[in-house]
């Protein structure tokens, strides 16, 4: 029993905890309809000649302390101190049959027992709100039954007229009730235990809801008989009770923020003079401040107002105009020309060179890679790397495969660091792992790519290194971290989708004409479309502006025009003086022909595709691995009237008549491959360097085949 009491005790002392946030305390009254379930025909030492009690009902006060703590977010432990009567009246009705001046007659008695029975104890219970101010109430009232007082009697109903009972000697006792007792129950059960379910809602009375009142609704199940005794079956007490409790939640002082701003109400006069000794004369300050509160600020505005001077050179006359012309192939001139774009949708494959390679005795990935953050990441499209050169798309390499890393989540990549096995590389295999791991280090950081996707392995040279391994060239080659995946995608070659763009007539002409009292300094001549601001044709001088300046529409792709809207021309000129003029003028809106149903590019009456795809190992000519895949591709788009031309190249090591051979052999490879006798296969070795030799990723792309199909179209 003591240590019952002391777990319900406990919750009114946690609530002194310091971290403890709006621990409530409060008072408690309330009213409960009780109702009693028994099974008994009397009670111990009190005669009875009831057939039975079963149920009973009554009413009662209750009051009481309340204390709420919070555990967490939506959840209360709270717990009661309590006083409440259960009492109530228990009504047995016997039927009976009694003889009235020699007649039978319908007789009833009625055995009653009123308790008066009051507890006092304890409610634990965990309250919680799911919306609003509304709380879902479980808990138990434990209690000790300290007041536990009874009143008996067995009275004549009917007749009711008339009756009375006999005295056990037979004579007439001259009333209507006998077993009249009155006590204390015997054998009562010190114990009252009653789980309970019970709704309420708090509502606060103030802002800060440091006082609440929360009304409820409550139902009691009795667990224990109210009499532990051979002769009591069951006497337990439920209770319907309903309740508002006034609460009081401590909140800490508030600290008011002390915030302090400053406003400036600023006049400025402006003089307009030819010779400036300054440009800006400060006023004088006034300062007004004031002060204002709130519940959890205190405001101090400082105004502070003045009247500055701003000194500004003398305007002088500057006008210009612009005028839009075409110009046709032949240079003549068309006035007010209707532009016509017209789109052709082209396709460039590149391969994906799977190296990334390192500087002497360094596991820093080189500048020339393209690094991103995580955000710029998100953005990155390998798209819009189309109009870049194949060493450029290289260059993203690590953002490539984070990307398609992403796109392909089951694929696993192994980085395999190698290094030169020349001066303070040789035998390093702690530095080939470093290389692998900075590598491994970027995609997780920036790309978000689980790190048990990506395995590291560390070696000497690579499996297949260049050599001599002792050159200068292949020392750099062989300094490197090797990518390879168990998903093709991640490695494939790199295929993007462009729309070149085709202009009739092919110049716009810009006429301009300017006049001012102080001279030309500068002019700025801007070429654009409202819809891509991003891309602009321009062309500025200094001086006197030239009369005219042409703009070949598709000569940059990036910045040709592209949507129907018109073009539109600015001049910008600024004089000598400083000041400047800005003066437009568009064309007439833009034809633009779609043509999406070509993915290359069209030249009269062929249409010409080009594929740079292989990149064969070094000295090598043989096709391996996913060069066979492209070598199919291309077999795929050629028709049996295509002319094909191969021209196989290589880097610049080795002599040129070496090389011009071996050149050879890679394109005969791949016309062997592409199995068509009439395919032209010719070999230029190093006499035309694709890339910039001096980069081991320029060597790796200039050993390569171009393959070039030319289709009549019918």
């Amino acid at each position: 029993m003591r240590k019952v009491f002391l777990l319900l005790v406990i919750p009114f002392f946690l609530f002194s905890q310091e971290d403890a946030p709006r621990n409530r305390y409060g008072i408690f009254g309330g009213y409960g309809l009780n109702s009693h379930i028994a099974d008994f025909k009397r009670l111990p030492d009190c005669p009875s000649c009831s057939p039975g009690y079963k149920d009973g009902s009554g009413s009662g006060l209750s009051f009481g302390a309340v204390v709420d703590i919070p555990l967490f977010s939506s959840f209360y432990l709270s717990s009661k101190f309590i006083y409440r009567d259960i009492g109530a009246k228990l009504i047995s009705n016997e039927k009976t049959t009694i003889i009235v001046e020699g007649e039978p007659t319908e007789g009833e008695f009625q055995h009653s027992i009123e308790s008066t029975l009051g507890i006092i104890g304890l409610e634990p219970q965990v309250k919680f709100n799911p919306i609003g101010g509304l709380y879902i109430n479980v808990g138990a009232n434990v209690s000790y039954l300290f007041k536990k007082d009874y009143s008996q009697e067995e009275k004549i109903t009917k007749p009711a007229e008339y009756g009375t009972f006999l005295n056990p000697d037979g004579s007439d006792s001259h009333s209507r009730v006998r077993n009249k007792f009155s006590g204390t129950l015997q054998e009562a059960n010190p114990l009252y235990l009653a789980p309970f379910l019970s709704l309420s809602y708090s509502i606060p009375l103030d802002t800060r809801s440091k006082f609440i009142l929360e009304p409820e609704v409550s139902y009691y199940f009795g667990l224990t008989n109210i009499v532990n005794h051979q002769l009591v079956n069951k006497w337990k007490a439920n209770t319907l009770a309903f309740g508002v409790s006034l609460k009081y939640s401590p909140a800490k002082p508030v600290v008011k923020e002390e915030i302090h701003r400053e406003k400036y109400q600023i006049d400025t006069i402006r003089i307009a003079t030819d010779v400036i000794a300054q440009k800006f004369s400060k006023g004088k300050e006034a300062i007004k401040v004031e002060r204002a509160e709130t519940d959890k600020e205190i405001i101090i505005t400082k105004y502070i107002s003045r009247v500055d001077t701003i000194f500004t050179p003398k305007v002088y006359t500057l006008e210009g105009k612009i005028e839009i012309v075409g110009l046709d192939e032949s240079g003549m001139e068309i006035s007010n020309p209707r532009f016509k774009v017209k789109e052709i949708i082209s396709n460039r494959l590149d391969p994906l060179l799977n190296y990334i390679f390192f500087e002497d005795n360094s596991y820093k990935i080189p500048d020339r890679y393209i690094k991103l953050s995580p955000i710029e990441a998100k953005e990155f499209e390998i798209e819009k790397l189309f109009y870049d050169s194949t060493i450029q798309i290289y260059h993203n390499i690590l953002n490539i495969i984070g990307k398609r890393l992403n796109e392909y989540p089951t694929a696993k990549i192994t980085l395999i660091g190698c290094n030169s096995g020349q001066g303070a590389e040789k035998g390093n295999t702690e530095l080939s792992r470093r290389r692998a791991e900075e590598v491994k280090s970027y995609l997780v950081k920036v790309w978000n790519i689980a790190e048990e996707r990506i395995i590291i392995e560390a070696r000497n040279l690579p499996q297949k290194p260049s050599t001599p391994p002792d050159e200068p060239d292949k020392i750099q080659e062989n300094r490197r971290v090797e990518i390879i995946s168990d998903n093709n995608k991640i490695l494939e070659p790199i295929f993007i989708e462009k729309i070149d763009r085709i202009v009739t007539p092919p110049t716009a002409r810009f006429k301009l004409q300017a006049q001012s009292e102080a001279g030309i300094a500068k002019w700025i001549v801007t070429g654009y479309q409202q819809s891509d601001l991003a891309n602009k044709f321009i062309v500025e001088g200094t001086g006197e502006i030239q009369p005219q300046v042409d703009w070949v529409l598709s000569q940059y792709q990036k910045i040709t025009p592209k949507s129907p809207e018109p073009v539109v021309g600015e001049l910008f000129l600024q004089d000598k003086k400083g000041n400047t003029n800005v003066t437009r003028t568009q064309t007439q809106p833009i034809e633009v022909i779609k043509i999406t149903d070509t993915l290359v590019r069209k030249e009269g009456d062929y249409k010409i595709e080009k594929f740079s795809l292989i990149l064969f190992d070094f000295d090598k000519a043989t096709i391996e691995g996913i060069n066979k895949k492209i070598v199919e591709f291309i077999r795929r788009r050629i028709q049996p009237n295509s002319e094909i031309e191969i021209i196989g190249y290589t880097d610049r090591t080795g002599t040129p008549e070496y090389n011009k051979q071996l050149s050879k052999r890679r394109a005969d490879a791949v016309k062997e491959a592409l199995n068509r006798p009439d395919v032209v296969a010719i070999g230029v070795g190093q006499e035309r360097l694709l890339y910039d030799n001096n980069l081991p990723e320029g060597r790796f792309y200039c050993r390569t085949v171009e393959v070039n199909v030319k289709t009549r179209i019918k």
